[in-house]
């Protein structure tokens, strides 16, 4: 079964635009990157505030956006998108473990498909 870790994002980021996995730039993400390939994950995405779920090969600018200091209807509506994502990753049953912190990761752990199994 396919391991996909799902990373946070995190403010530090690089100040032009490179690949998403390249971006962030603070201890915290490092940390959470090295925890998911010690978890021995086969792919990784990040949790973005601004863009949801994105591959870390997607070219983006830097942004400010905290997730947590967004309002509600901003949140309800990025959980519903980044579930889809992950949904759509799931053709087959997958394994998926988060690597965030809790506000990212918590309103989306309803909206998963039956073929996301999230490991804690």
């Amino acid at each position: 079964m396919v391991k996909i870790a799902l990373i946070g994002c995190v403010k530090e980021k690089l100040e032009w635009p490179c690949k998403a996995g390249e971006i962030y730039t603070g201890a915290q993400f490092l940390k959470w990157k090295q925890d998911a390939d010690d978890w021995g994950c086969d792919s990784y995405y990040i949790l973005s505030g601004k863009f949801g779920l994105i591959h870390p090969n997607t070219i983006i600018a830097p942004y400010d956006v905290n997730l947590d200091l967004q309002t509600d209807a901003y949140r309800e509506e990025w959980f519903q998108n980044a579930a889809k994502e992950i949904n759509a990753l799931a053709k087959e049953e997958i394994v998926i473990k988060f690597f965030c912190a809790s506000s990212y990761s918590d309103g989306i752990l309803n909206l998963l498909s039956e073929n996301v199994i999230v490991q804690r």
